[in-house]
């Protein structure tokens, strides 16, 4: 890891994979049979470990974004609050803003953190 400070990554715990001869039994979990199949998914998706690194990343990006704007607004670069708070929808045009930086700074975030996964033997 080493590299500096530039994402987060979440590291979960896998139980070790079953012995040769050993059967493995599924869980059952309680009140699964009343539980439509799309909520199993949606179970899976919210448990999986890429996805929670990706998730965690993309918050990370759209906090430092929200932070960058309000740092760029407070400073007042280049006239830029002055231009955002005079437009007919200064809302609109903030929105634009963040979510500019958010796509970009959370891509950024996501991107590197995928880079920097190590590969499990």
């Amino acid at each position: 890891m080493g590299r500096g400070f530039t994402c987060l990554i979440v590291r979960t715990r896998h139980p070790p994979p079953p012995t040769r001869g050993e059967v493995t039994r599924a869980r059952r979990i309680p009140g699964a049979a009343e539980q439509s199949p799309r909520l199993g998914a949606f179970r899976i998706v919210r448990h999986d470990p890429l996805l929670r690194l990706l998730r965690v990343n993309l918050l990370f990006g759209v906090a430092v974004a929200i932070i960058g704007v309000g740092g760029l607004l407070l400073l007042d670069v280049n006239g830029l609050r002055h231009l955002v708070l005079a437009d007919q929808s200064p809302v609109l045009a903030l929105a634009v803003l963040l979510i500019g930086f958010a796509l970009t700074l959370g891509g950024g975030l996501i991107g590197t953190a995928m880079v920097q996964l190590e590969n499990d033997p």
